[in-house]
C-alpha cells in the first residue's frame, strides 16, 4: 500500500501533478522523515481532538 505521498511523487514524476509555488517534493519528503509514523499519528490526533473541542465550546456559547 503506497503513502499519498509516494503517490505524489509516482505523479510528479509522470508530470500529472502540479504543486503549489514554493512547494517541492524535496521539501515534503524530508518533512515526512522528520517524524515516525506513530508521531505524525499522535500529533494528528491531538489536532483532530483540540479541532473537535472547539466545537463543543462554539455550541454552548449560542
Amino acid at each position: 500500500m503506497k503513502t499519498p505521498l509516494e503517490c505524489l511523487v509516482l505523479l510528479s514524476v509522470k508530470d500529472l501533478v502540479t504543486l503549489k509555488e514554493g512547494i517541492t517534493l524535496d521539501a515534503l519528503q524530508a518533512q515526512a522523515k522528520s517524524k515516525t509514523d506513530l508521531a505524525a499519528a499522535q500529533e494528528m490526533q491531538r489536532a483532530k481532538s483540540e479541532l473537535f473541542a472547539s466545537f463543543q465550546k462554539q455550541k454552548r456559547r449560542a
